[in-house]
């Protein structure tokens, strides 16, 4: 009786099946590796002010006040982030260090002008209450964030305030320039 099955091209078939699942896989693989390579390489070269663009400006105060900063934030994107805040004197000496972490941002986010004092910017500070113990003299605010973006490593944004006045509460001539700019600008808005 004749053998009906032949084994040897029945195994050599599967073999081949084999060989051409094994390299179509193979394939697939390598492009979707190119791809998501590309995408990261797309991400990392993307301009940081693509995803998130922030500015800070802070009035001169009186040591212990907790003066309302104009805080302007742009999110282009959806994100998770943390930031710290550090007041430092003009020579760079940090006097006062904030921070908030996990944080998300909505491209939808809006911050509202009574929502930016000081306290409210610098979020956790270190020590406690740091800025009540403020050293008079000209100063300036850097903030640092990590922004994450789902499914990509972290990027990094950094912004300085303007240079301002610090004044003594002792300095009365000072704390009274500070109320008539502030009732000025407060009219002419």
């Amino acid at each position: 009786m004749k053998n009906v099955f032949d084994l040897k091209g029945f195994f050599g078939a599967l073999l081949t099946g084999l060989a051409i699942t094994v390299l179509i896989l193979t394939i697939m693989v390598q492009y979707t590796q190119f791809k998501e390579a590309k995408k990261l390489s797309a991400f990392k070269q993307m301009p940081i002010t693509d995803i998130f663009e922030a500015s800070v400006y802070v009035p001169d105060f009186v040591v212990g006040d907790n003066p309302l900063l104009i805080y302007d934030t742009e999110k282009k994107q959806t994100f998770n982030g943390d930031f710290t805040v550090e007041i430092k004197t003009s020579d760079g000496d940090i006097m006062c260090r904030g921070y908030e972490n996990n944080i998300t941002h909505s491209r939808d986010d809006i911050i509202s002008p009574e929502r930016t004092s000081l306290v409210w910017f610098l979020g956790n500070q270190v020590p406690p209450d740091c800025y009540k113990d403020l050293e008079p003299g000209l100063s300036y605010m850097e903030v640092n964030y990590t922004i994450r973006v789902e499914g990509f490593p972290d990027r990094y944004y950094k912004i300085k305030s303007n240079f301002f006045t610090i004044f003594s509460t002792n300095d009365e001539k000072m704390i009274q320039k500070i109320i008539q700019n502030y009732t000025e600008s407060t009219i002419t808005e």
